[in-house]
């Protein structure tokens, strides 16, 4: 176990101290249990290192400084389903049973709340979207020059094609 910061001057308060002698390290007896401090010698010659460590016996504080590193310093991953909403496992669900591999490319199926969700036709929002933008690119050269750059940069790199023929449907 390991503490980080010192907002909680309270579990620090020493309880009891065991010195040496001369430059010996010491150890403080705190809520958080007993920690050495000092100087210890010089340790490049050697490989060996001594740690020692003991529980607090405080098991209420022991349970809740458990509780603080399960939910504030979670590093197992196995545990991410159990932390998903009914929504997320749906979802997360649809998409490990739908995916496919084709043509180079991996596709999954989308997440929908419902499984036989229907798509309005909403044709006339992006058109008139993109006369919007027209008119603004048509006023300024430099956002046309831009965004005309950009665009050819998704198209050679693949990551968007031209389309010549709409289907209206």
């Amino acid at each position: 176990m390991l503490l980080i910061g010192t907002d909680s001057p309270e579990a620090h308060i020493p309880l009891e101290v065991r010195s040496g002698t001369g430059k010996q390290p010491y150890a403080i007896r705190s809520r958080l249990g007993w920690a050495i401090r000092g100087p210890i010698r010089n340790t490049s010659s050697s490989n060996v290192i001594n740690v020692h460590f003991e529980e607090s016996r405080d098991v209420l504080l022991q349970r809740q400084l458990e509780r603080m590193w399960t939910t504030d310093f979670n590093d197992n991953k196995s545990d991410d389903k159990n932390l998903m909403s009914v929504e997320d496992k749906q979802a997360l669900d649809i998409m490990e049973s739908s995916i496919t591999y084709e043509d180079g490319h991996y596709k999954l199926g989308l997440p929908w709340r419902y499984k036989n969700t229907s798509l309005t036709n909403n044709i006339a929002m992006p058109q008139s979207r993109l006369q919007q933008l027209k008119r603004k690119l048509e006023r300024d050269d430099t956002l046309h020059k831009m965004y005309t750059t950009t665009v050819n940069e998704y198209i050679e790199k693949g990551y968007a094609k031209e389309v010549s023929n709409i289907d209206s449907e």
